[in-house]
C-alpha cells in the first residue's frame, strides 16, 4: 500500500513538472519576442516553481504537518 502511495505521488510530481516545463517554455518563447512583433500582450511568468513546490506538499501523505 505505501509503495502504490509513492508512485501515485511520483506520477503528479512528474505531471506538474510537465505542466511548469511547458509554462517556462511559453515564457521563453514569449520573452524572446520584441514588442513590435507582439500580437498579445507578454507571457507573465509568477512563481511556477514555488507553485510545483505547494502542488507536490499537497499530494504528499502527512503534507500537512509542519515543518520544525
Amino acid at each position: 500500500m505505501e509503495l502504490e502511495q509513492i508512485v501515485s505521488v511520483l506520477r503528479k510530481l512528474l505531471r506538474v513538472q510537465q505542466v511548469v516545463l511547458t509554462n517556462n517554455q511559453a515564457y521563453i518563447a514569449s520573452a524572446a519576442q520584441s514588442d513590435d512583433a507582439r500580437v498579445e500582450p507578454p507571457f507573465q511568468l509568477q512563481g511556477s516553481y514555488r507553485n510545483m513546490e505547494q502542488a507536490g506538499r499537497a499530494d504528499r501523505p502527512g503534507a500537512h504537518r509542519r515543518r520544525a
